[in-house]
């Protein structure tokens, strides 16, 4: 599930950080087509049917950081550092970003990074994606491309914030223990293209929360074409806020048992301001 530039700017209007997020799993989804967003309600929970899972989310919001000061969130910058694996353990590639989110008083984001011997930029200001090339336009990506791969970037971080976006199916599938021995509950969210505009892909989503401090540890993701599992391995707080701090995505069957490696990732330098 993404976001297109339309979309982010009314999401804006009501929840400047609701949809924020970086890439971490190689979730592989295009913008959706949508001008318009439903009315916010007083309680941004009350469109959830499932009383467990709209409690468990609840609880998740809460120790993590907050709704209410999430959305305050001025802006926020950090460094993400990561590495893509091959099936057979061989770099595919490793990359060292700078992102930079603005959303009071007016959007702004940007993600730099050079690759190449060649500095890279993609830029949203509000209304255009943009990518330069060492400070030229870059001509040899789709439009669409450039911008599936920014927003998409902004998915994953604002987890699990973003689990309140329209249309999402959320239900509770219970207490579960991961592979690393960790206790959980588990939320499944599912995104159906069928039924929501704002939706691209009919991925589903179990997302595991530690049952003791209902942190965000990990989820599992089925795609249309494979399965992964990615787990937060260190966490950092700044400013009441958990952020992840290394984590790691798997390639799994749809039991979930690991098959190799697909990427690790590392964030640093986290930056905020608040309203």
């Amino acid at each position: 599930m993404n976001l297109s530039a339309a979309y982010i700017q009314m999401v804006k209007t009501f929840s400047p950080f609701l949809f924020l997020i970086l890439l971490l799993v190689g979730c592989k989804t295009n913008p959706p087509q949508q001008e318009s967003l439903p009315i916010a309600t007083e309680d941004p929970m009350a469109n959830i049917e499932d009383s467990e899972a709209k409690e468990l989310l609840e609880k998740a919001l809460e120790s993590m950081g907050g709704l209410d000061a999430w959305n305050s969130i001025e802006t926020l910058s950090f460094q993400k550092e990561f590495t893509l694996y091959k099936e057979d353990g061989a770099i595919e590639q490793s990359t060292l970003q700078g992102h930079t989110y603005q959303f009071i008083p007016e959007t702004f984001i940007r993600i730099e990074w050079s690759q190449d011997d060649a500095e890279q930029e993609i830029t949203y200001d509000g209304a255009k994606v943009k990518k330069t090339i060492n400070g030229t336009p870059d001509t040899r990506s789709s439009p669409s491309s450039i911008e599936s791969a920014l927003f998409s970037s902004t998915f994953v971080a604002s987890l699990p914030y973003n689990l309140l976006d329209e249309g999402v199916s959320l239900s509770y599938l219970g207490k579960d223990t991961l592979d690393t021995e960790q206790a959980v509950e588990v939320l499944q969210a599912v995104y159906d293209p069928n039924n929501h505009a704002n939706h691209t892909t009919k991925d589903i989503w179990k997302l595991y929360f530690d049952q003791e401090s209902y942190k965000l540890v990990g989820y599992m993701v089925q795609h249309a074409d494979h399965y992964s599992y990615v787990i937060n391995l260190n966490d950092t707080t700044v400013q009441g806020f958990t952020f992840v701090k290394d984590r790691e995505s798997y390639r799994v069957d749809s039991l979930g048992n690991r098959l190799y490696l697909r990427a690790d990732y590392s964030y640093s330098n986290y930056r905020l301001t608040q309203e």
